[in-house]
């Protein structure tokens, strides 16, 4: 069976099924269940811990996700270095701010870009760089 609903925040708005002849029809609304609950829930989805890749992968693909540059990322994992296990894996909760200077003026890390601020959590450990 391939089903298929369309919700307006938790307003259910129309439900389509696929029928043995390859067509589309009208279906009746799912039954209540936990995952489509949760789909209308504004709590984070549980995210397991073994999914979750280390420390230092983390660091990196945050850092280029949000438009770092190689040097800066070097500089707050060497930053870090002395007091996270980069080994470790990442938790939920975990968290890394940065703030750093954008020089040129165009929204982008240049290589005279300088961090200006980190507060990591990792661990539920704080820590806050000036």
């Amino acid at each position: 069976v391939v089903r298929t609903s369309v919700y307006d925040r938790t307003q259910h708005i129309v439900t389509i099924a696929l029928d043995d002849r390859g067509q589309y029809v009208p279906a009746q609304e799912p039954e209540p269940n936990p995952e489509l609950l949760t789909a209308f829930d504004d709590s984070p989805p549980v995210v397991v811990r073994g999914n979750l890749p280390n420390i230092y992968d983390g660091i990196y693909r945050a850092a280029y996700s949000y438009g770092m540059s190689k040097k800066l990322t070097q500089q707050l994992v060497k930053l870090l270095a002395s007091d996270v296990d980069f080994q470790s894996r990442l938790g939920p909760s975990d968290r890394i701010d940065v703030l750093f200077s954008q020089p040129d003026g165009d929204d982008q890390a240049s290589d005279e870009s300088e961090l200006l601020y980190v507060s990591a959590t990792f661990g539920g450990q704080m820590r806050n760089f000036y």
